[in-house]
């Protein structure tokens, strides 16, 4: 069972992936967590990458429209070659 605070190893990954694409100049810090979020905006799907350092934000950006199957083609491509 996974604790609530410690996601399984593979989201992760997922969302570093993410952040890495998204931030392309990020260099992880120790104290660095990531945060993945995918929804509908009336109806238009978007994703939320965010990179917080304790908790300050230290980068956010929100992909949608043409970007987005791109976007989530880099991932899933990056993620499943790790």
């Amino acid at each position: 069972m996974h604790h609530q605070n410690r996601p399984p190893q593979h989201t992760k990954t997922l969302r570093e992936t993410a952040a890495q694409i998204a931030f392309p100049d990020w260099r992880p810090h120790p104290d660095d967590w990531t945060s993945l979020h995918t929804g509908f905006d009336h109806g238009d799907p978007y994703t939320e990458v965010a990179v917080y350092r304790d908790r300050t934000r230290v980068h956010y950006a929100r992909i949608s429209g043409d970007d987005l199957k791109p976007f989530w083609e880099r991932i899933l491509a990056t993620h499943t070659t790790q």
